[in-house]
């Protein structure tokens, strides 16, 4: 039947109702408690059983709005099978159970669960007159899968409150706190909007905030009050709603996870890691996320950046970003990407499990600055020491480099560190990267290939596309060696198209901005192998520090699409340069666009191979030397063993050495040293014509101190008429050195040349034994003679041009030595210029021959010494009968005079008057010519017999 209960029923075991129930009075029982019918809480009352289960089959109400509801079951179930307040609204309702299971609930004050299992409340929990409160407590779980419509705040401050439905937590008018130690479980693929605070790390450690399964969406906004994790288990999860307080937060998917709300914009957490683990999960950012304190990212497959800003305001703290496979911005002109932090290092790693590959794609305008941390792009492994080694994809919207920064005209790049290290390992429009005072350090492995693009992305680092007019930047003002450099090599050998170990498809400038901060650019590739190509205007500048552009591959060629700027560039922030400068590549491509070298340093341009390759002859008309008005130290061009022709056929000066190599080498343009520093002129091909200048082309010594002009050959030295040598306010000593690897049949020294030393010393010869060597006068000179031979010059020597070593502080010596000629060519000296001149001052003159003949020119030798004079024969004895008055005119008197040497039995005319202030030795049979002859010297020797016919002599001195 009914019950009309106005007083307290206590004492009872149990309570079963079959009508209705009016309940106006306090109900305690042992056992059970059920009312079948529907009720009505009269009064303020308390139902309490001894851990039983209280049942409510119908509806129950109020009998006045506001009555409130106490069931105290322990751990006894609590059943409302009908509404609750749905016809007049309960007041506080409190409940303590096992379980629960209600359907709608409307309160007008709080509803205070305590349940220890599983509960839940399936109807829409709604307001009454005034806004529904929920509170849980209890360790179990309660389960809101209501479109539930209170306002009030709902506090979880024990156990789990699970929601399946978008409006589980009620209205987005009121709020959920989520206490230490609780959890707010999300599933059913939902989106919630409702504002929360969460803390701790929830139940059995899930998290303050647990995605249990399902496709979830929490769009409401979230504030930390203590240090907080969230976690998934299941499911791609999206947090979309701000994240604030000041409180380390850590958020772990299995899943997929969108972190697209923004974080700390108003309270900056002093933690944020956000990790998504599995096999094939990506973390997405797409708010702007700022933090005082640490930032981690780490990803199972990729890191998705569509947001504005990464930010750590905390001093020295880091922010890493790993992925297992890519890091991608994805965006281009739409976002800027900011990640900066305060002297933290900034780490970007792909491909960290080092298996599959994976890239680095920075787009969009991105700016990155760690004032003063490291900077580091790379892969591999999770402390990005490794590559960030791209991957083989048949379609990708960034291809398959392993690092790519490119931005737009619009949308700059701009990587600053402010002092820290700049590191790169991988494939990169517009960019601006700039170290500071750290290093930058860029490189890329490429082990990729697209066979079916000519211009595919095979290269080990690549910046810039097809077309762009994008620009890039790389800046330090780090002071090592080292400040900027860049490893690009490609890894695989392509079977079709070109292979790039670095590409610059856009104009760009790399610069070293401190005294001692340097340039290295490594470049290495397989296949049709381009090292380093640059297809518009680059600018590799440094203001004293090394610029290095070297390549490891042979035949590796050096590409410009545009003339580029080496050392320095009027206008830009490296107006001049004192850098050395080394070009290291076997071939060279650019046309008209020759490059720009501008140094006040040491300029050397070399081959990798042995020889330069892929050309027949190499030119210094490449390049564009001394540009922006400076001239450079020193200019090495070709390497020792190179056998490749070199062509001088620019102006060339130096202030200080000059080294020239090549196969053969031909001079038509001239050569300045205007300091100190020796010239080398090397060729090393044993054939006709290994060296020649032509004529107008000058070797010219303009000032420093004293030096050395040493030109080498292993073939035949030919000087074309009206080339001079000469030194000017400074000692300069000459070395011809013809026949350098000992051969008797290559030829020697052809039509030499005009050459005034102001001081310095004169040898011209050859080398009789391979390389062979020898000292005169502290210089390395060779220890044989110029020899002619057939193909070559048939004179063993052709002499032209006049010797000056008369100098104004110091005079040279000068050395002559002429070996065997050919056929009808002398064995000597061939006269091919009209009575020339050798002049050496105080400095002494040796002719080293077995004869001196007239060529097209004219005898006799114009001899101007104060030091000593010996003629002697290659031989043991001259070739012909000389005449000395036919050989030689003295305009002057030497201090000795030698003619011949021991064992020397060719006879010798003397047909004029000898003076020396010496002795005069004669080692050969002397025969008296024309009259008279006198020798005035302190001693006369005759090493033979002496023949005077009618003839007379007069000896002063000595006998």
């Amino acid at each position: 039947g009914n019950l009309d209960l106005d007083g307290a029923a206590t004492g009872l075991t149990t309570l079963e109702v079959s009508g209705t129930s009016n309940l106006g009075a306090n109900v305690t029982t042992s056992s059970t408690q059920t009312y079948t019918g529907n009720a009505t809480i009269s009064n303020n009352i308390t139902l309490t059983t001894t851990n039983s289960n209280v049942t409510f089959s119908g509806t129950t109400n109020a009998g006045t709005a506001g009555n409130t509801l106490t069931v105290a079951a322990g751990t006894g179930d609590v059943t409302f099978t009908g509404a609750i307040g749905g016809t007049t609204a309960m007041g506080n309702m409190t409940i303590t159970t096992g379980a629960l299971s209600a359907a709608a609930i409307k309160v007008q004050g709080t509803l205070s669960i305590t349940n220890s299992d599983t509960s839940s409340i399936t109807g829409i929990i709604s307001d009454g007159a005034s806004s529904a409160i929920l509170t849980k407590a209890g360790s179990g779980t309660l389960t809101l899968s209501g479109n539930n419509t209170y306002t009030g705040q709902t506090n979880i401050n024990v156990g789990t409150v699970s929601i399946t439905h978008n409006n589980a937590l009620g209205s987005t008018s009121g709020s959920t706190t989520v206490a230490s130690g609780a959890v707010l479980s999300i599933s059913n693929d939902i989106t919630s909007a409702e504002n929360i605070t969460i803390n701790g790390t929830g139940v059995s450690s899930v998290g303050a905030l647990y995605f249990a399964s399902g496709n979830n969406t929490y769009s409401g906004n979230i504030t930390l009050g203590a240090a907080t994790t969230i976690t998934s288990a299941a499911g791609n999860q999206t947090i979309s709603g701000t994240i604030n307080g000041a409180f380390t937060l850590s958020i772990t998917s299995v899943a997929n996870l969108s972190l697209t709300g923004s974080i700390g914009s108003s309270t900056q957490p002093t933690s944020l890691t956000a990790t998504t683990t599995g096999s094939s999960n990506d973390l997405t950012l797409g708010g702007n996320i700022e933090v005082n304190g640490p930032i981690t990212f780490t990803s199972a497959r990729d890191i998705i950046l569509n947001t504005n800003l990464v930010k750590s305001y905390a001093s020295s703290e880091d922010i890493i970003l790993r992925a297992k496979r890519d890091i991608t911005t994805q965006t281009n002109d739409l976002t800027s990407l900011v990640v900066t932090s305060v002297g933290g290092n900034i780490l970007f790693t792909s491909d960290t499990d080092g298996s599959n590959g994976g890239g680095i794609l920075i787009l969009g305008g991105t700016v990155i600055d760690s004032n003063g941390g490291d900077i580091t792009f790379a892969g591999g492994d999770a402390s990005g020491t490794g590559y960030a080694s791209g991957r083989s994809v048949a379609s990708s919207g960034w291809n398959i480099e392993g690092l790519r920064i490119g931005g737009t005209a619009s949308n700059p790049i701009d990587i600053d560190s402010d002092g820290g290290n700049i590191i790169m390992r991988g494939y990169s429009g517009n960019i601006d990267i700039n170290s500071g005072t750290g290093t930058l350090y860029l490189e890329g492995q490429s082990y990729t290939y697209s066979p079916s693009q000519i211009y595919g992305y095979n290269s080990g680092i690549h910046i810039g596309g097809l077309g762009s007019n994008y620009t890039f930047t790389l800046t330090s003002s780090n002071t090592t060696s080292d400040a900027i450099r860049i490893i690009g090599n490609h890894n695989i050998n392509q079977t079709g198209g070109k292979t790039y170990g670095i590409q610059f498809y856009q104009a760009g400038t790399i610069q070293a901005l401190e005294t001692g901060g340097g340039i290295r650019i490594d470049s290495d590739t397989t296949g049709d192998p381009y090292g380093l190509s640059a297809a518009k205007e680059i600018n590799i500048l440094a203001k004293s520090g090394p610029i290095q552009l070297l390549d490891s591959r042979a035949g590796g060629y050096l590409y410009f699409g545009t003339a580029p700027y080496i050392g320095s560039k009027s206008g830009s922030a490296v107006t001049s340069s004192s850098s050395d400068i080394t070009i290291q590549f076997d071939s060279y491509s650019w046309g008209v666009h020759t490059p720009n070298i501008s140094t006040s340093g040491a300029v050397t341009v070399k081959s990798y191979s042995e020889s330069f390759q892929n050309h027949t002859d190499v030119h210094t008309s490449w390049f564009d030397w001394n540009d922006n008005s400076e001239v450079m130290n020193a200019l090495t061009f070709g390497k020792l063993t190179n056998t490749t022709t070199l062509n001088i056929d620019s102006n060339l000066t130096s202030s200080g050495s000059i080294t020239i190599y090549g196969g053969v080498v031909n001079v038509s343009s001239s050569l300045t040293s205007s300091g100190t520093g020796d010239i080398l002129i090397k060729s090393n091909n044993a054939v006709n014509g290994s060296f020649n200048i032509s004529s107008g082309a000058d070797i010219l010594k303009t000032g420093g101190d004293r030096s050395t002009l040493t030109i080498q050959s292993d073939g035949r030295i030919n000087f074309n008429t009206g080339s001079i040598i000469d030194a000017s306010s400074t000692i300069l000593d000459v070395v011809l050195w013809a026949n350098y690897g000992g051969s008797e049949t290559v030829g020697g020294l052809a039509s030499t040349p005009d050459i005034t030393t102001n001081g310095g010393h004169i040898w011209m010869g050859g080398s009789s034994t391979p390389g062979g060597s020898s000292t005169w006068n502290g210089l390395t000179v060779g220890n044989g003679p110029s020899n002619g031979y057939n193909g070559f010059n048939w004179n063993a020597l052709d002499f032209r041009g006049d010797l000056d070593t008369d100098g104004s502080s110091t005079d040279g010596d000068i050395y002559i030595w002429a070996g065997a000629g050919y056929s009808t060519g002398a064995n000597g000296l061939g006269i091919y210029g009209t009575n020339p001149t050798l002049a050496s001052g105080t400095g002494s003159i040796t002719i080293i021959a077995d004869e001196i003949i007239n060529g097209s020119g004219a005898l006799p030798l114009s001899i101007s010494t104060t030091g000593d004079f010996t003629y002697k024969p290659h031989t043991t004895s001259f070739e012909n009968s000389d005449t000395l008055g036919s050989l030689f005119s003295f305009s002057s008197n030497p201090a000795n005079f030698v003619i011949g040497k021991s064992g020397n039995l060719t006879n010798v005319t003397l047909a004029a008057n000898i003076t020396t202030t010496g002795t005069q030795t004669y080692y050969a049979p002397i025969t008296l010519s024309g009259g008279t002859r006198t020798l005035a010297a302190s001693t006369v020797n005759f090493g033979s017999t002496l023949a005077g016919g009618t003839n007379g002599l007069t000896i002063t001195g000595a006998l």
